[in-house]
């Protein structure tokens, strides 16, 4: 939650937020406003590498939703703390104002969810270049992964249109046709569209077949890449091998097909164990050993811990880039992926790797489990380790730490004091995060999910309607709040 109540709280806040966007506002640097949902994930980590792979060059601000239709503005790449909040629409030309005081010179936009519809006109209302990035499939059906109600990735762009998921709506319950047709002047009238993967930028060509795509991996392949040769790992016979998925584990990140393949190892007393380091969106099965939440820095340490035999990727929709998978590459670990999204592009040519199809049935993954099983208890200690050889140039040939900067726009003059003219007038749009009690009322109710009773009784709640609940208390990832 925001406030602008600082005359009764913090009476000396505003000043502290002014004095910030003075600081930033005399930057010699470029000037990038980044436009962002309130989500978090994937998408606010890319911003903060893409941030920091250019601090010498670039500072950022960043633009989210907040409240029904407001904005929070602010200055670096961080989600909560000061900012100016503007109501919109009726207050959009203040933020027009402020991003000209600010001497704002780009717009990149990484997603639209929660914004008003006026937020498309911003970059030509400031009169400025953008870019967009295509982190997911937004633009394309409303719903950003492109799943069904059960989950389950549309296979093809017509069932898609008649199977959209009903918690996606789009304004106006728009069909998937005509909210396309909307994003079209969007995207064509963008400087630079990227897409994090060549699967997701076909995808976007079948509805948009005149964008011009720059295919980009995101920075932190630029700054470990290349990734180790996976690890020979030998497995004596009677030995169960483990088998680990890593993450937050939702129906679309594949839980369902992760906990089946579970429950049947079980039945059959199959030699595999399934491990999630992470936790899930609700109680799995006893047959999974559940680790629980961690910070990213943890990951690689509590990968290593739990040395897992294989790490499996069992997503049902086609995710554009994984920055799991970016961890399991630099853990050297033998993968399992789906054939769909970014996975295969990103494993091409790696030793000890299965791209296997998404949508085979249970009893196939299980197999593909054992194959690899018998594969391991067969090597020979000592065995000579194949490498990794000609591990894909990313991008083709585009770098961000190289490519991304546009030419610096006409310098100005840098005696110009106008921002620090209007510090009385901005003090108005002050705001700060307080700790808001629907966030504090989803934790308790996450709590309570984790008891079997309870997740049984949820379970009878279809999925999409659960998730329709968690949104009304918030949109922020559950592990952020359930911490």
């Amino acid at each position: 939650m925001l406030t602008h109540n600082f005359l009764k709280k913090e009476p000396s806040r505003p000043f502290h937020i002014a004095a910030s966007l003075l600081s930033y506002s005399r930057s010699l640097k470029q000037k990038v406003l980044f436009v962002n949902h309130a989500l978090g994930g994937g998408i606010e980590k890319h911003m903060r590498e893409l941030a920091a792979c250019l601090q010498d060059e670039m500072a950022v601000l960043t633009l989210r939703p907040s409240g029904p239709e407001g904005v929070v503005l602010r200055v670096g790449t961080e989600r909560q703390g000061e900012g100016l909040c503007f109501p919109f629409p009726g207050h959009y030309k203040a933020l027009l104002k402020v991003c000209g005081l600010l001497r704002v010179s780009r717009v990149h936009f990484h997603h639209l969810m929660g914004f008003h519809p006026v937020i498309r006109k911003l970059a030509k209302d400031l009169g400025l270049p953008y870019d967009i990035t295509l982190h997911d499939f937004h633009l394309i059906h409303s719903n950003p992964t492109m799943n069904d109600e059960n989950g389950r990735f549309y296979q093809e762009s017509v069932k898609g249109d008649e199977s959209r998921d009903r918690s996606h709506s789009t304004p106006g319950v728009l069909m998937p046709r005509e909210w396309r047709e909307g994003q079209t002047d969007f995207l064509g009238a963008a400087e630079r569209v990227f897409v994090p993967s060549e699967f997701a930028a076909r995808l976007f060509l079948d509805h948009f077949p005149d964008l011009d795509l720059i295919i980009a991996w995101h920075p932190d392949w630029e700054r470990n890449a290349p990734y180790p040769n996976p690890r020979r790992i030998r497995l004596e016979g009677n030995r169960p091998m483990k088998v680990a998925s890593i993450g937050m584990l939702s129906k679309e990140k594949g839980a369902d097909l992760f906990e089946a393949c579970a429950k049947q190892a079980k039945r059959r007393h199959l030699p595999l164990e399934f491990h999630l380091i992470g936790y899930a969106l609700r109680p799995l099965t006893r047959s999974i050993k559940v680790h629980g939440m961690y910070e990213d820095r943890e990951l690689g340490g509590l990968i290593s811990e739990m040395d897992p035999h294989v790490i499996w990727f069992p997503a049902q929709w086609p995710e554009t880039y994984s920055y799991t998978l970016s961890a399991a590459l630099e853990s050297g670990r033998p993968l399992v992926v789906p054939n769909i999204g970014a996975f295969g592009e990103r494993v091409e040519g790696r030793p000890l790797t299965r791209v296997e199809p998404w949508d085979q049935p249970v009893d196939q993954w299980l197999k593909v489990f054992l194959d690899l099983k018998k594969e391991m208890a067969g090597m020979e200690i000592g065995e000579e380790e194949r490498p990794w050889e000609d591990q894909r140039e990313s991008n083709q040939g585009f770098a961000y730490s190289s490519d991304y900067m546009a030419p610096a726009p006409e310098e100005r003059d840098q005696g110009d004091d106008t921002f620090s003219e209007e510090m009385e007038w901005l003090h108005s749009y002050a705001c700060w995060d307080e700790r808001d009690g629907r966030e504090t009322i989803l934790r308790c109710l996450f709590r309570l999910s984790q008891v079997p009773v309870i997740a049984g009784l949820l379970n009878l709640i279809p999925y999409h309607r659960r998730r329709q609940i968690k949104r009304f208390f918030s949109r922020k990832p559950i592990h952020e709040i359930a911490r």
